[in-house]
Parts: C-alpha cells; structure tokens; sequence
C-alpha cells in the first residue's frame, strides 16, 4: 500500500494546508473546555494570579486556510 501525501504538510512560500471539519470542532470543544476550566479555577476571589501552562502536541503549523471558504484561522 502507498503512503498518502501527509494533508498537513507545511511547504515555505505555499498557503497553509486545509483545515478540515473534524479538527475545526475539535478545536472549538477544546477552546470551550479551556475557558470552562479557566473560568472555575479563577471563581475563587482569594486566587490572584492562575498560572496555567498547556501543551498540544498535535497543534500543527498553527494557519490553516478553513475548508469550504476563502479565510485562514490561527496565527497568521
């Protein structure tokens, strides 16, 4: 069996690779977790300062043109 060109593939002076469905609402349940979760932890008036550190292996190029649309997302 052949190896699929790898879709997230980034390539210098190319557009970011496409941002497909499933990873666009994966990052909108994750972006809703966080804040859920930020927004619990500083609940408390006695806590001045959250420091808060997270790590996504899987987080890519970080631009990524959005599927069905003339738009990119992320950091650009």
């Amino acid at each position: 069996m052949a190896k699929k060109e790898n879709k997230y593939a980034w390539r210098i002076g190319s557009p970011p690779p496409v941002l497909e469905q499933h990873s666009a609402v994966k990052h909108r349940i994750i972006e809703n977790y966080v804040r859920n979760y930020i927004q619990t932890l500083m609940s408390q008036a006695h806590i001045p300062k959250l420091q808060l550190t997270l790590i996504d292996g899987f987080s890519g190029g970080g631009c990524y043109q959005v599927e069905d649309a003339n738009a990119l997302v992320g950091k650009h």
